[in-house]
This record gives C-alpha cells, sequence and structure tokens, in this order.
C-alpha cells in the first residue's frame, strides 16, 4: 500500500466510514429505550459481540474442532487481565456517553484518549511529542471549545401555535 497512497487512503476511508455507521447503530440501540438499563443494555451488545467473535473461533480452530474451547484463557496472566479489566472500564464508559450524550461527544473522548495516551507514551515509552502532534491537539482542543460552547437555544414558542389549517379543522 506504500507504493498506492490511494489504495492506503481508500482503506482508511472505508475503515472510518465502518467505525462511524457502527457508532451511529450502537448509539441508536441505547438510545431507542430509555426503560432498559444501561447494564442490560450492554450485557446484550456484549453477548451479541460474544457469539460473533466465537462463530470464527470455532470455525478456524485449526483442525481441532472444539478442543479450543477446553483452555480457552490459556496464556492469561495477570498483564492480560489488567487489560481486560481497562478495556471491559472503557466499554462502560462509552456505553454511557452513547446513551446519555452522543456520538460526536465520544470522538472527542477518543481524541482526547489519543492525547492522553501519547502524553503518558511520553513519559514512559520515550514517544516524541513533535510540533505536528501538538498543534493537532490545539485543534482538536478549539473545535471540542467551539463544539460545547454553542448555547443549546430553546424551542421557538411560536412553533407551538396551532396552523390555521389544523385550526379550521
Amino acid at each position: 500500500l506504500n507504493e498506492f497512497p490511494l489504495g492506503a487512503i481508500s482503506m482508511v476511508l472505508l475503515c472510518a466510514a465502518a467505525a462511524a455507521a457502527a457508532s451511529i447503530f450502537c448509539e441508536h440501540l441505547f438510545r431507542r429505550d430509555f426503560t432498559h438499563s444501561l447494564w442490560l443494555q450492554n450485557a446484550q451488545l456484549y453477548t451479541a459481540g460474544l457469539v460473533c467473535n466465537s462463530a470464527p473461533l470455532l470455525l478456524e480452530g485449526r483442525g481441532q474442532g472444539l478442543a479450543v474451547l477446553s483452555h480457552p484463557l490459556r496464556g492469561f496472566d495477570a498483564e492480560v487481565w489488567a487489560i481486560v479489566l481497562a478495556y471491559s472500564c472503557l466499554g462502560l464508559s462509552v456505553s454511557g456517553v452513547e446513551k446519555l450524550h452522543s456520538t460526536v461527544a465520544k470522538v472527542y473522548c477518543a481524541a482526547i484518549a489519543v492525547f492522553t495516551t501519547a502524553y503518558f507514551s511520553h513519559l514512559f515509552l520515550d514517544f516524541e511529542i513533535n510540533m505536528a502532534f501538538l498543534m493537532a491537539a490545539l485543534t482538536v482542543s478549539i473545535s471540542l471549545y467551539l463544539y460545547y460552547s454553542e448555547p443549546v437555544r430553546a424551542p421557538n414558542p411560536l412553533s407551538q401555535l396551532p396552523t390555521r389549517s389544523a385550526a379550521a379543522a
């Protein structure tokens, strides 16, 4: 893909479109019914994810069939469980943001997470933060400020008045 930047760009755009569609669909699932708790909705989504991700595992199995399931957690040590716990907390926080806010708010959270990750990578992994990265962080910060500084407009009270056609009926 390095020789053909259009191919790489099209793959990035395809991945972005798939991620956006998944985010909007997930937000729709969370917001369509406020009578169910966030925990129940998470359990339903994670169960569907477990089923969808288990099918390729069983089909691939490398000739082992159902023997793959005999030790599905083989190789999980304390570090892996810490990662599982961290991603579980991330999933719960993302679902809360999507149920109570919007996909746009989730995207801003993801952008802030990138900058937070870069900061900790700079502290612990010798990641070099350059001027381009700082300019990107500034751009996201300004867009975040502009997005949330827009006042929420109350509905126009005149739009609630009956129209002539409604009054005649």
